[in-house]
Parts: structure tokens; C-alpha cells; sequence
């Protein structure tokens, strides 16, 4: 039970889970598991985010269970493995990694998600069906289940969204997901087969071309100029 919502995950390697201060958690463990807990301070992660701090302050950290961050946890090893070993090359190796961790951190959308999105919106429903569009990108996602969620009919929802936001749901939806992808691309670890799933596209021939539309370049091509 995350911030009283009941999620279920068999933990796969590679996978982490986010618990902001302030929520809730309560879990169970059905097998044995090998694990790590860190804390973060919002000042520690700001400062160690140097010129990405502007992209944290506008932004909040979402509770999530289970997402995949392969570059994370082999940072999160490391930094166990340096620790263990009694820091042999100085404190500085743990600070780079620690950097590097807070950079990867607020630049998936996953985990931090923009504050601006409900700004000047009055309508609950609409306000409702954005934290659940920006609350679901990454995962398989349909107009009955974002109506459902805004507790209004795909019609109706379809019609006030349009007036609301002046586009499309799954305009919108397609927007964000390239948003997403933009961040989880400086991961240099992560294949763009792999961005494409992890934000919610459901081939890489459709993550191709909607980024393409939306940015004006292949994926290949914008994150060469990273």
C-alpha cells in the first residue's frame, strides 16, 4: 500500500521504488530479497543536481513502486560496494556518484513530475484526468480508464478536455510521452528501444515516429546532441 493505493510488483532486478516524504507505505514480501533504502534531502538532491536544480524546483516527486532504472541501481551497487570497501579512493568517488544518481533522479518523469500541468484549470474532472494521464505515461493507458478516473463518460471527457487544454487526450498523451523519453535519454545506458517502452510507447516505430512529429528529429538524432 503506497500513499493509500494498493500496487502490486515482483521486484525484478533493476527496478526501484520512490516513497516522498510524507506518503505512506506499508508492504509485504512474499521471498527473500536483496535491497538498499536511501534517503534524500530535497536540499542534498537540488545542490547535487547543480544546473539541473530550475528542472526539481518546478517540479514534485511522485510516490512509484517497481520502475525500471538499470543506471540507478548499478550506481546504487557501486556506491554500496565503495562503502564497504571503506571509500579506498577518498569520499570523492561516493559525491560523483551521488551526483550522478541525483541527475538521473530528476530527469525521469517518471519519478518527478511537472507542478505546472493543473495550473488554470478549474474543472475537477479535467484536473483529475491530468494526474491520471500524468500519473499512468509510462504504462498502458485508455479513454475508459482516464474517464473512468475523472468519473465522467469518454464523450463528454473528450469534448471538455479539447475545449480545456486545446488538443486532443491522446494529443496530449503523445506530448508528454516524447517529454518523458527526452529525460530518460540521458541515461546513456538505456537503449531508445528501451526509452520507447519505458514511456509508455507501445513499439518503437510509433515512439519514432510521434518523437519525429514532435520534435522535428529522429530520437537517434536528438540525443546525439546531448
Amino acid at each position: 500500500m503506497l500513499d493509500g493505493k494498493r500496487m502490486d510488483t515482483n521486484l525484478p532486478e533493476d527496478h526501484i521504488s520512490i516513497i516522498p516524504a510524507g506518503a505512506s507505505f506499508t508492504g509485504w514480501l512474499n521471498r527473500p530479497v536483496d535491497s538498499a533504502c536511501l534517503y534524500f534531502t530535497p536540499s542534498a538532491l537540488t545542490a547535487a543536481a547543480g544546473e539541473e536544480a530550475t528542472v526539481a524546483a518546478k517540479s514534485e516527486i511522485r510516490p512509484v513502486l517497481g520502475v525500471q532504472s538499470p543506471t540507478l541501481c548499478r550506481l546504487v551497487r557501486a556506491l554500496h560496494s565503495d562503502t564497504v570497501l571503506g571509500h579506498p579512493y577518498g569520499k570523492g568517488l561516493g559525491e560523483s556518484i551521488f551526483v550522478s544518481m541525483a541527475a538521473l533522479l530528476v530527469n525521469d518523469g517518471r519519478i518527478v513530475s511537472q507542478k505546472l500541468y493543473r495550473e488554470g484549470i478549474g474543472d475537477r474532472r479535467i484536473r483529475r484526468t491530468l494526474d491520471y494521464i500524468h500519473a499512468h505515461l509510462d504504462q498502458e493507458i485508455d479513454v475508459c480508464s482516464i474517464a473512468a478516473a475523472a468519473t465522467t463518460s469518454p464523450y463528454h471527457l473528450s469534448r471538455t478536455f479539447r475545449s480545456a487544454l486545446g488538443c486532443s487526450i491522446w494529443q496530449y498523451v503523445s506530448r508528454n510521452r516524447v517529454q518523458l523519453a527526452t529525460g530518460l535519454m540521458k541515461d546513456s545506458v538505456l537503449t531508445l528501444a528501451q526509452v520507447a517502452s519505458m514511456s509508455g510507447f507501445e513499439s518503437y516505430s510509433t515512439f519514432a515516429a510521434t518523437f519525429k512529429a514532435d520534435r522535428g528529429v529522429s530520437p537517434a538524432r536528438f540525443r546525439s546532441g546531448l
